[in-house]
């Protein structure tokens, strides 16, 4: 979530309330407040390509994937993002030194391998 310069983390993001700017008390406390939001796998997917500077067909190049609109589609949500592009992803999240998001994408690789493990997919 952005707000008029001040950056703040959602908790499914990694930090509760992790501050680019401001470390006023009331900003802290407002953001010590707020209810976190569920993020989408659409939503991380394009959070982790804007963090690593990439534009879409980029990013697309880099994970070896045949067109940039396959990348369109998974961050419009008309598309699931492949399990593979998950790994890919973290791979160059870590090695950017993007760690929490890098950690936030294991998580989702980690539940796509459980959900595999209880035929649920």
């Amino acid at each position: 979530m952005f707000r008029e310069g001040l950056q703040i983390y959602s908790p499914y993001w990694g930090h509760a309330s992790r501050q680019s700017r401001n470390n006023s008390p009331e900003v802290m406390a407002e953001s010590q407040t707020e209810k976190a939001e569920p993020v989408t796998e659409a939503a991380l997917f394009r959070r982790c390509r804007k963090a690593l500077g990439l534009s879409q067909p980029t990013i697309a190049r880099a994970m070896l994937i045949a067109s940039d609109r396959t990348v369109r589609r998974w961050e419009q949500s008309e598309l699931t993002v492949a399990g593979l592009a998950w790994v890919a992803l973290e791979y160059l999240l870590r090695e950017s030194n993007q760690f929490v998001l890098a950690d936030k994408v294991a998580e989702v690789v980690q539940q796509r391998r459980w959900k595999c493990t209880r035929h649920e997919i």
